[in-house]
């Protein structure tokens, strides 16, 4: 009889220690679902779908001054351009020149173009060209620089920049600006103005022109390259990107090396070669753990996938500095990384270290009452046999 009465406690409690591991597993279940849906149902103030990086234009990071925007826009224009017989494409923009009668000189170096009425302005490179050298443009007599553009900012002699043109016309004179030099990489653009003043006004040739610094060290975000004035393509054999030839353009068509010669067309002018590296590809970041669109219960890490990119990290909004690249601090994160070319990526993760414990966590619990329960049954069956 004892015996009997000894199991039905020894079911009685298994019952209750299954019973009581049940409620708290459903629980703990519950607990993590409504979490999860309160997280989704939460409006987010900013996309935080960059886990798989979302692109961003060079104009969204500062120190970049040209964007994808920019040159897309430029690209159309150079479309639209190309009907005219006289259009000529340099560097992002669709220039229009009188017809300018080209010399160069061996002995110091410079292209002069001369204009109709008789003003002419002087290049140590060809008009249009992609070069890796500091450029000078001077003028002749009763002509000036009325216009010289760094990725589509005025800029003078002394590399001061203005915010309008107009801020730049109200401080020059025309004999302050008739010669200028370009040392560092970008799209330069220029306007030359030649005449002389009589009672009707001053009688003005206009020519629009324009080249491109490369340096070797830093690659380009370009799609097409024109032929310098007074020049045609030539071979393009030694260029590691995929490029194809169009009349007197050359389409680059992948990111790579390229070396592209071109032939002149006028008697007398030497063969000119542009070297560079076209890079349209933004650096990623790789962080561990992974992100999955969560917030994050430990500290985050990552790395670049590009030496030398610019990595500018956000908690709270608030620009801060991490030791390692790896965020400890709980908040919401926004990370920024870019190239020399303003490609670029952002994520965004959040760090919650004191958030309520994840069902694994009740999975433990039930798992430890199992246990429990089944260490109080054995010890129960001892002591039944020594009675």
């Amino acid at each position: 009889m004892r015996k009997r009465i000894f199991r039905r406690k020894q079911l009685a409690v298994l019952c209750i220690a299954l019973h009581c591991s049940s409620i708290l597993c459903i629980a703990g279940l519950a607990g993590a679902t409504a979490a999860e849906e309160a997280y989704a149902a939460e409006p987010d103030e900013e996309d935080i779908s960059g886990a798989d990086g979302d692109d961003i234009a060079g104009s969204d990071i500062e120190d970049y001054e040209v964007t994808k925007e920019d040159i897309a826009e430029a690209e159309r224009s150079v479309s639209e351009a190309a009907a005219a017989s006289d259009s000529k494409e340099t560097g992002y923009r669709s220039i229009r020149n009188p017809k300018l009668e080209v010399s160069y000189d061996p002995g110091t170096g410079y292209f002069t173009y001369r204009m109709p009425n008789g003003g002419y302005f002087m290049m140590n490179v060809p008009l249009g060209a992609i070069c890796d050298e500091a450029v000078d443009l001077k003028t002749g007599e009763e002509t000036w620089i009325d216009d010289l553009r760094e990725d589509g900012i005025p800029i003078l002699t002394e590399g001061k920049k203005y915010e309008s043109m107009e801020e730049m016309l109200s401080d020059i004179t025309e004999e302050q600006v008739i010669e200028a030099t370009a040392d560092s990489t970008g799209s330069y653009d220029f306007c030359i103005k030649s005449g002389t003043v009589e009672k009707t006004g001053i009688t003005l040739c206009v020519s629009y022109g324009g080249f491109r610094i490369a340096r070797s060290d830093i690659p380009l975000w370009i799609n097409r390259v024109q032929a310098p004035y007074g020049y045609e393509i030539g071979q393009t054999g030694n260029s590691s990107g995929r490029l194809r030839v169009s009349g007197n353009s050359v389409e680059l068509m992948s990111d790579g090396r390229y070396e592209i010669h071109f032939k002149p067309v006028i008697q007398g002018l030497p063969e000119w070669t542009s070297r560079f590296v076209r890079d349209t590809t933004a650096p990623v970041l790789t962080f561990t753990p992974a992100l999955t669109g969560q917030t994050m219960d430990r500290p985050v890490s990552f790395i670049p996938s590009e030496e030398g990119a610019v990595i500018r990290v956000y908690l709270n909004n608030k620009e801060v500095t991490l030791k390692n690249m790896t965020a400890y601090a709980d908040g919401d994160y926004r990370v920024e990384i870019s190239d020399a070319m303003g490609n670029g990526n952002v994520y965004f993760f959040s760090i919650d270290t004191e958030e309520s414990p994840p069902y694994t966590v009740y999975l433990y619990i039930v798992l430890f009452l199992v246990a429990a329960a089944a260490a109080v049954i054995v010890t129960s069956h001892r002591k039944m046999r020594i009675v």
